[in-house]
């Protein structure tokens, strides 16, 4: 899996994999992760807590920087799935979730 801590502290690892530097990173993380509540508490869960799948993406950091390095890099779901160690369907289902963001 890509080391996204690694990413974050080499301000131009960031820019190569995201297209943002980390003072603009760390503003949008902020507003991401109001956003990403929000949307948490509004839609239904599908599961029990504790059901499913084991997440991969456990920060609103590692999943605003999954975001940012598809759009900027456009790997396929199946590239995206090595990379960041998820089935290719939750890859989908991640780059589909937050569709007003």
């Amino acid at each position: 899996m890509l080391d996204i801590q690694r990413v974050l502290n080499q301000d131009r690892l960031l820019r190569t994999l995201t297209g943002l530097n980390r003072r603009a990173f760390d503003a949008l993380l902020e507003t991401f992760s109001h956003l990403y509540e929000q949307t948490r508490q509004t839609q239904p869960r599908q599961r029990v807590v504790g059901g499913g799948r084991k997440a991969r993406l456990l920060s609103n950091q590692a999943k605003l920087f999954f975001i940012l390095f598809y759009f900027k890099c456009s790997p396929t779901f199946d590239l995206a799935e090595i990379v960041f160690d998820l089935h290719r369907s939750q890859a989908h289902e991640w780059m589909h979730r937050l569709r007003p963001f």
